[in-house]
């Protein structure tokens, strides 16, 4: 078992470990996670079955998209792949992680100390119909609430 830093040419296989383990493909993601961070790829006898991604802010951290295909989970992959993420995140002096977590990945990181600050509730709205308002730039007041909550 090996892990190892994931690059652009593993999005499609990040993305389809995740829609396995979440119900949810996405690419666009993946790609933002390794273009703003990193992202790790948890691989045993040439299969790809685990995947880690985190974005450092100054010395806080945010963990997404760990995820371990369905029929490899409760094997140790999901915590040795987190255990690689993390000694990373420290060695890069970062001292404040957090993440969203779902139930499945609950226990999970609970067993490496995290603690719950405030819960998630996700909404499914791709059945809603018309066309979003999209931007190219961030507005001055998410800029804003970024600085007060992750700091310059």
């Amino acid at each position: 078992m090996i892990v190892r830093k994931a690059e652009d040419k593993d999005i499609r296989e990040m993305a389809t470990i995740w829609a396995k383990a979440i119900g949810s493909y996405n690419e666009e993601v993946f790609s933002i996670f390794l273009k703003l961070g990193k992202c790790l790829l948890l691989e045993d006898e040439s299969e790809k079955i685990a995947t880690a991604c985190y974005v450092p802010y100054n010395t806080v951290s945010w963990i997404g998209n760990v995820g371990v295909k369905p029929e490899k989970q409760r094997r140790g992959y999901g915590r040795r792949i987190m255990l690689e993420l993390l000694d990373i995140i420290q060695q890069e002096g970062i001292t404040s992680v957090r993440l969203d977590s779902t139930n499945a990945g609950y226990k999970l990181y609970k067993s490496f100390g995290f603690e719950d600050e405030y819960k998630t509730i996700l909404y499914d709205i791709s059945s809603i119909r018309g066309e979003a308002k999209t931007t190219d730039r961030l507005e001055d007041w998410m800029l804003e609430l970024d600085k007060r909550a992750f700091g310059d």
